[in-house]
């Protein structure tokens, strides 16, 4: 594939597509993407042995070599995979449907060992996660439950209402919580003391959020429209399903359009992109060196480099 030309990101041209390295059925291969350091994880959340909709595995990337991490409690439609979080030493996966639909959060080490399952009986546990390496929080939405761990695994739970932890984001010492029928974000230490709410007119406010220092990217994806820095910036079809950045620029996904964009942290559109893919910007990563978008349906992830 062609690289881009200008000395900005661009959507229309990724330097080099990452395909399915195996031939699974029902894949949704790109479900959910994490960096870092070295480790690329991917996940396939569909993916089966044989069956049309399996239990989902998680690809990671390493240089040139690739570890495939499976439950090791695989059920047909476990959604293994949903999400993902990578840490200095492990590797958080998410698995909401695991256990009749009860949920459950898998630890493995980055060989690909699992070191422990967490499976707390409560509801799409799982669903949404994050963690950076002192905290794990867990997302339960089915249940108004958010799940905070610290190191030794010990667990607090705090509830609230309206879909809370439709989506969950840990920010230095806080981490904030969407709860998309309240069409609110909730600001908690991780003791479990809340320390703010912020409420929108916005429908589905909450459904997607990413924080740096100095930005607050918040998706309202039944309104087709995300809030960057409290600016309202509208597009297609579950437009603020996915968001993610880094200290320049936040990219958007927008599934049901086949599209994605990228803005700055004025709201100022820098490249946007409809593609043939299907649920393209499904999901999607940022780091200062890169950007990943997802097409699951396609089975493929797009990489795109500033200036190529």
């Amino acid at each position: 594939m062609l690289k881009p030309t200008n000395e900005q990101w661009n959507l229309s041209n990724p330097v080099y597509d990452i395909k399915c390295p195996d031939n699974r059925y029902g894949t949704l291969f790109g479900c959910c993407i994490r960096k870092k350091n070295n480790y690329l994880a991917i996940s396939a959340r569909h993916a089966a042995p044989s069956e049309p909709i399996g239990p989902g595995v998680v690809y990671l990337y390493k240089n040139s070599e690739i570890k495939v991490i499976e439950s090791p409690t695989p059920s047909l439609g476990d959604r293994f995979g949903i999400s993902m979080a990578l840490g200095k030493k492990y590797i958080i996966i998410g698995s909401y449907r695991d256990n009749k639909n009860n949920g459950a959060v898998f630890i493995y080490d980055l060989n690909g060992s699992l070191i422990e399952k967490i499976k707390p009986d409560s509801h799409y546990f799982g669903y949404n996660l994050d963690y950076n390496d002192e905290y794990l929080i867990v997302g339960c939405y089915e249940q108004n439950k958010v799940f905070i761990y610290d190191k030794d695994l010990n667990q607090k739970i705090i509830h609230g209402e309206g879909r809370f932890g439709r989506s969950v984001k840990i920010f230095n010492d806080f981490f904030l919580v969407g709860a998309t029928w309240q069409n609110a974000v909730h600001k908690y230490d991780f003791t479990g003391k809340l320390i703010s709410s912020y409420y929108s007119e916005h429908m589905g406010y909450g459904s997607s959020i990413f924080k740096n220092s100095k930005n607050l990217i918040v998706g309202a994806y039944d309104s087709n429209r995300v809030l960057i820095n409290g600016k309202i910036v509208q597009g297609g079809r579950m437009f603020g399903g996915s968001v993610y950045g880094n200290e320049e620029v936040v990219i958007v996904g927008s599934a049901q359009s086949n599209s994605a964009g990228i803005y700055d942290y004025k709201g100022n559109q820098i490249s946007y992109y409809k593609s043939d893919d299907e649920y393209y910007g499904y999901s999607v990563f940022a780091n200062d060196q890169e950007i990943y978008v997802g097409a699951p349906m396609a089975a493929k992830v797009f990489v795109y480099k500033n200036g190529g």
